[in-house]
Protein backbone atom coordinates (compact mmCIF):
# COMPACT_ATOMS: atom_id res chain seq x y z
CA UNK A 1 0.00 0.00 0.00
CA UNK A 2 1.69 3.57 -0.94
CA UNK A 3 1.29 6.14 1.63
CA UNK A 4 0.53 8.65 -0.77
CA UNK A 5 -2.36 7.21 -1.65
CA UNK A 6 -4.26 7.03 1.30
CA UNK A 7 -6.96 9.20 2.20
CA UNK A 8 -6.47 11.08 4.94
CA UNK A 9 -8.88 10.81 7.62
CA UNK A 10 -12.22 13.08 7.40
CA UNK A 11 -12.95 15.44 10.56
CA UNK A 12 -16.77 14.22 10.29
CA UNK A 13 -18.23 10.79 11.04
CA UNK A 14 -20.29 11.52 8.17
CA UNK A 15 -17.41 11.69 5.80
CA UNK A 16 -16.08 8.48 6.63
CA UNK A 17 -16.54 5.14 4.62
CA UNK A 18 -16.82 1.93 5.86
CA UNK A 19 -13.87 -0.43 6.06
CA UNK A 20 -11.36 2.21 3.90
CA UNK A 21 -8.20 2.47 5.10
CA UNK A 22 -7.26 6.36 6.40
CA UNK A 23 -4.27 8.22 7.45
CA UNK A 24 -4.27 10.28 10.47
CA UNK A 25 -2.34 13.25 11.05
CA UNK A 26 0.14 11.27 12.94
CA UNK A 27 0.86 8.95 10.29
CA UNK A 28 -1.10 6.15 12.07
CA UNK A 29 -3.65 3.56 9.63
CA UNK A 30 -7.44 3.55 10.94
CA UNK A 31 -10.16 1.92 9.29
CA UNK A 32 -14.05 2.03 10.96
CA UNK A 33 -16.52 -0.54 10.18
CA UNK A 34 -19.98 0.66 9.43
CA UNK A 35 -21.23 -0.27 13.29
CA UNK A 36 -18.31 1.86 14.38
CA UNK A 37 -19.19 4.40 11.93
CA UNK A 38 -23.31 4.63 12.86
CA UNK A 39 -22.07 4.70 16.36
CA UNK A 40 -19.88 7.78 15.83
CA UNK A 41 -22.69 9.81 14.69
CA UNK A 42 -24.87 8.96 17.10
CA UNK A 43 -22.95 9.64 20.43
CA UNK A 44 -19.84 11.68 18.73
CA UNK A 45 -22.06 14.42 17.04
CA UNK A 46 -19.06 17.08 17.68
CA UNK A 47 -16.73 14.20 16.31
CA UNK A 48 -14.59 14.85 19.70
CA UNK A 49 -13.24 11.20 19.88
CA UNK A 50 -12.64 11.17 16.00
CA UNK A 51 -10.41 14.44 16.60
CA UNK A 52 -8.50 12.36 19.55
CA UNK A 53 -8.04 9.68 16.99
CA UNK A 54 -6.47 11.91 14.67
CA UNK A 55 -4.47 13.23 17.66
CA UNK A 56 -3.13 9.82 18.23
CA UNK A 57 -5.19 9.82 22.01
CA UNK A 58 -7.13 6.65 21.69
CA UNK A 59 -4.47 3.79 22.14
CA UNK A 60 -4.31 1.32 19.19
CA UNK A 61 -4.22 -1.38 21.53
CA UNK A 62 -7.57 -2.73 23.29
CA UNK A 63 -9.91 0.19 21.66
CA UNK A 64 -11.82 -0.72 18.41
CA UNK A 65 -13.06 3.12 17.27
CA UNK A 66 -14.55 4.96 19.26
CA UNK A 67 -13.53 5.97 22.82
CA UNK A 68 -15.76 6.04 25.77
CA UNK A 69 -17.41 8.69 27.26
CA UNK A 70 -17.09 9.44 30.69
CA UNK A 71 -20.51 10.99 30.86
CA UNK A 72 -21.96 7.28 29.95
CA UNK A 73 -22.90 5.21 32.61
CA UNK A 74 -21.02 1.73 32.90
CA UNK A 75 -23.97 -0.13 31.69
CA UNK A 76 -23.93 2.27 28.63
CA UNK A 77 -20.06 1.42 27.93
CA UNK A 78 -20.94 -1.97 28.39
CA UNK A 79 -23.64 -1.95 25.74
CA UNK A 80 -21.91 0.01 23.56
CA UNK A 81 -18.50 -1.79 23.45
CA UNK A 82 -20.75 -5.07 23.26
CA UNK A 83 -22.22 -3.48 20.00
CA UNK A 84 -18.49 -2.99 17.62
Amino acid sequence: MDVNSIPILPDSWKNIQPDTVYITGKGRLVSFGKNQIELGQKYDVKNKHLKAIEKGEVSPKGNMGLVLHSLFSRNQNQTLMETR
